[in-house]
């Protein structure tokens, strides 16, 4: 006979993500613990990309901001590491809500650039598109798809926290 329990630690865990990031919309500085990591995939995708075009070189960040942590999601899937899979999808998530904050400030450029004077990306990609006008339009639509990966990841989080004994 199968027994279903919860496992505690991953209820602590998804419950501390939960928390995390509810401070890090209040307040994108919260998101310290991850910004670094995230910021190195941004750099290397613009490194990765810069012999594909201008505009894939400016989109680069974003692409693999959003790439790595997709690629591992997948492998945790293709593995049925289900609970795992969850937990990186709040990363996911996460670079969402990132990508929006950057995407918000393409008029303002007031957000600090890894090298000061250089080109903000999506000043850059918005103006080419003739978008620029839009940027908190777009934003917002970033951010709602975070949110709702971001549901998604917590919903799936605490259901395969579970453990099943024989």
């Amino acid at each position: 006979m199968k027994e279903n329990q919860y496992s505690f630690i991953k209820i602590l865990f998804i419950l501390s993500i939960l928390v995390y990031v509810i401070f890090g919309l209040k307040d994108r500085q919260n998101f310290f613990l991850i910004y670094g990591v995230n910021l190195i995939f941004h750099e290397f995708g613009h490194f990765f990309f810069m012999f594909g075009g201008e505009m894939l070189h400016f989109f680069g960040g974003t692409i693999m901001q959003l790439l790595i942590p997709s690629v591992i999601f997948f492998y945790f899937l293709s593995k049925k590491s289900f609970y795992s899979s969850s937990v990186v999808l709040s990363w996911i998530a996460i670079n969402f809500f990132d990508i929006s904050f950057y995407v918000k400030d393409a008029r303002a450029q007031s957000l600090p650039l890894l090298i000061p004077g250089s080109t903000h990306d999506w000043n850059h990609i918005l103006g080419v598109f003739n978008l620029l006008r839009y940027d908190q339009i777009i934003g917002n639509t970033i951010l709602s798809f975070g949110i709702v990966i971001f549901i998604a990841s917590i919903i799936s989080g605490f259901y395969f926290s579970k453990k099943i004994y024989d």
